[in-house]
């Protein structure tokens, strides 16, 4: 297990590249990665874990307590404050089906309160090509949600409920890896509930017996084809802070033999800082040779956010090599062929602002197919960046132009109050030239220079952009 030296850490982000770059890879995600912004002190944004939110909204409802009394600070502190919540509620007497019930309801208002676009860990997560399959260890739909805005593919999918009929009975795969990445490369992306999925019977993960029981019962109903597919893939465990007991379950359900009998092909990865604090959990995966890499050093946002910026580099796309992809409320950069590399640049500068970024990396799309992409990511885009120097000053054609123009007829249908379009200068264009068009000649321009760093206001001012598209959502 490689946990300690930085040149191993290396040698260990190298390894899961390859493996993603082969199509091997199945992320089980959880829910740590589910993030989400909540109003703070004077008005500042926050990140919260929306299962947290969660949480304090059951325990206020199941213990009644009066509005703006916060929940109970002890069930609130530890790794699981739902299951706490939902234990103490059981352990007092409560029936149980009361806080089943309570759920949808509970996750569809704080949705509708606090989920605007999409959790970064999870678009990020879904803008990674080569994942065609994705489990979740969460109840929720957010997900499968991602996945269809990210991919503009509605995902398969499926849910395991023990003692119920479940959609996994339909999961198919090949008979061999080769066969079963390309039956997978033919379907849509699929999305996996392997703990339950919310609804108003008990048939979801909420406290830690629910897990139990849950896996006590995946042995009488053991949904064959996805364990078969985990079999011959590796899984990458990430925010799910898992039980150590559950986590030997989840290595040990996807190796078609014990653990000490594992193929030297095989490797699963763990993302859990806590787990170095895990003495035996470690020493189990060191002393059966388990073919089990830990990465410790990152919070699971945190390793996301590496990963994407790693396979984004490795693929040679910089900040946008998804750009196959329609991005929700990405920032659109518009620019004419000479000026690629200055683009390059400037995508990379805002990406560092932790800004996602959609451009054109090629230039030489045509087409139909092509044009409703690109127009596509300027209809749903927080903001739009043309930019502007002596090489946009052509005369003819060009498609930057049709960028300008389809931008603008977006920008007219917003309010006033916000602007869409922030035109960036990268040298000495006359702002007068009749090249460029009177509406954006009107608005305000920011000037960048060749070695320096964005302006701090165009920052700050597609930094605004991006919050009030999320708070409004794609509505055009």
């Amino acid at each position: 297990m490689i946990d300690a030296p930085d040149q191993d850490d290396e040698t260990l982000w190298s390894v899961l590249l390859d493996y993603i770059d082969e199509g091997t890879v199945v992320p089980v995600v959880g829910r740590d990665l589910l993030v989400v912004e909540s109003p703070g002190n004077e008005g500042q944004a926050q990140a919260v874990p929306l299962y947290s939110l969660i949480a304090e909204e059951l325990d206020r409802k199941l213990f009644n307590r009066p509005a703006g009394r916060p929940a109970d600070p002890e069930l609130m502190s530890g790794p699981n404050p739902l299951g706490a919540v939902a234990s103490e509620f059981i352990v007092q007497g409560g029936n149980p089906n009361r806080i089943y019930s309570a759920l949808p309801q509970i996750l569809s208002g704080i949705q509708k309160q606090y989920v605007h676009g999409m959790p970064d860990a999870l678009r990020k997560l879904a803008e990674i090509t080569p994942f065609r399959v994705f489990v979740t260890t969460t109840f929720d739909p957010l997900l499968a949600e991602c996945v269809e805005k990210v991919r503009q593919a509605a995902p398969n999918v499926m849910a395991y409920a023990p003692g119920a009929a479940s959609t996994l009975a339909d999961f198919k795969i090949g008979t061999t890896r080769t066969a079963t990445l390309d039956l997978l490369k033919g379907l849509p992306p699929v999305v996996v509930h392997i703990l339950g999925k919310v609804s108003s019977t008990p048939n979801y993960v909420v406290t830690e017996e629910d897990a139990f029981e849950f896996v006590y019962l995946l042995h009488d109903t053991r949904p064959e084809g996805l364990f078969d597919l985990l079999a011959q893939m590796k899984m990458l465990i990430v925010g799910c802070r898992f039980p150590s007991w559950l986590v030997r379950f989840f290595l040990r359900t996807a190796r078609r033999k014990r653990l000490l009998q594992s193929s030297l092909d095989r490797t699963d990865f763990v993302v859990d800082p806590a787990a170095a604090e895990d003495a035996a959990l470690v020493q189990f995966l060191r002393n059966f040779k388990t073919q089990t890499e830990i990465f410790t050093r990152y919070q699971p946002t945190e390793f996301v956010d590496q990963l994407h910026r790693r396979w984004l580099e490795r693929s040679g796309g910089g900040a946008d090599a998804a750009a196959d992809f329609t991005t929700p409320l990405s920032i659109f950069i518009s620019y004419a062929s000479q000026d690629a590399a200055a683009a390059a640049r400037i995508a990379g500068l805002i990406g560092e602002a932790r800004l996602p970024v959609w451009r054109d990396r090629s230039r030489l799309g045509s087409g139909d197919d092509w044009a409703r992409k690109i127009a596509r990511n300027i209809d749903v885009a927080a903001a739009f960046v043309p930019i502007l120097s002596r090489s946009t000053l052509v005369d003819g054609q060009r498609e930057f132009r049709r960028e300008w123009r389809h931008a603008l007829h977006v920008k007219d249908g917003l309010p006033q109050t916000e602007p869409f379009i922030y035109p960036l200068v990268i040298d000495d264009v006359p702002r007068d030239s009749e090249q460029i068009d009177r509406e954006l000649r009107a608005l305000d321009w920011d000037e960048l220079t060749a070695e320096g760093p964005l302006p701090l206001s165009f920052l700050d001012r597609l930094r605004k952009a991006y919050r009030a598209a999320q708070m409004r959502g794609i509505r055009r």
